[in-house]
């Protein structure tokens, strides 16, 4: 038995020869060519299989190659096995924070607690913000951050790291508990210079974008306050009275209608005609509402 395995080992020249790199997401004639001289009549950009996934192979048997060279017209005198796998590397910690400080404002802080560390192709590094997690309740400091490396233009592989990212910001802050559904008034803000974990929201940073604005939900004195927290203040009220500019072809008239919802600026407001007890809809400009209505119709 170790007679025939050293026989065969002597003569199958697959088993100690190296594989080719391939960078692409296809193996070329031009990559053939290189494996072996005599295919080197084939188109350099004919496609002749697809390329192995990261840290697999892709073996061109014998028969295979011989059926090959017979579709293009060519001569093999002895066709050999070869080889191709997409090439890898490791990558180190400063790797992931050189690609994560490109989505992350300029001072930032990013310290590496541990990450994937399997070895990846060769190519982009790419840490979106929408792959950070939200932090966990007990330690808000420490998010995972998932994010991918692109290699041959179409494919990826997944990595990730848990990291701990801090950074500077000037943002409008409460300067006391703001109520839900309650306006904001200039007492209750202020502007501050902080230092913390990542926001994954964008951040109020001028007052204007935050007075007369309503939160959606409570939030506590001294916590920054996110844009997607706010809402327009309503400019009507239900149950007020709305001036109504009505157009109807080349006629224009006025009417007094009464408001069945609080409505903001440019939103479209159910309303009722208290002489005719119609309801129907308007957009609000301001605290007026324009109604454009068909011929023949009536409100």
């Amino acid at each position: 038995m170790k007679i025939i395995l050293l026989f065969v080992l002597a003569f199958s020249p697959c088993v100690f020869a190296e594989c080719l790199p391939v960078t692409g997401d296809r193996i070329l004639g031009r990559d053939l060519a290189l494996a072996d001289p005599q295919f080197s009549a084939l188109p350099a950009s004919v496609i002749v299989g697809s390329a192995p996934l990261p840290g697999s192979k892709r073996v061109f048997a014998s028969a295979e190659l011989s059926r090959i060279a017979r579709t293009n017209n060519i001569q093999l005198s002895r066709p050999t096995e070869v080889c191709f796998e997409v090439p890898l590397q490791t990558l180190a910690d400063q790797d992931f924070v050189s690609a994560m400080r490109q989505n992350l404002p300029a001072g930032a802080e990013v310290t590496i607690l541990d990450r994937s560390r399997t070895d990846v192709p060769p190519g982009d590094i790419v840490f979106h913000p929408n792959g950070l997690a939200a932090a966990p309740a007990n330690d808000p400091s420490v998010q995972l951050w998932r994010g991918f490396v692109r290699y041959t233009g179409t494919r990826k592989v997944e990595i990730w790291a848990k990291v701990r990212i801090c950074g500077q910001f000037t943002s409008v802050m409460a300067s006391r508990d703001l109520a839900a559904n309650v306006p904001i008034d200039a007492t209750a803000l202020r502007i501050e210079t902080w230092t913390g974990p990542l926001q994954r929201e964008a951040l109020a940073v001028r007052l204007e974008e935050v007075l007369g604005r309503i939160p959606k939900r409570a939030l506590k004195a001294g916590a920054p306050i996110p844009l997607s927290l706010l809402i327009q203040s309503p400019v009507v009220r239900r149950g007020e009275a709305v001036k109504v500019d009505v157009q109807c072809g080349p006629a224009r008239l006025h009417l007094d209608a009464i408001a069945e919802r609080d409505g903001r600026d440019g939103e479209m407001l159910e309303l009722r005609n208290p002489v005719s007890g119609k309801t129907f809809r308007a957009r609000l400009e301001g605290s007026k509402a324009v109604l454009i209505i068909p011929m023949g119709q009536t409100i």
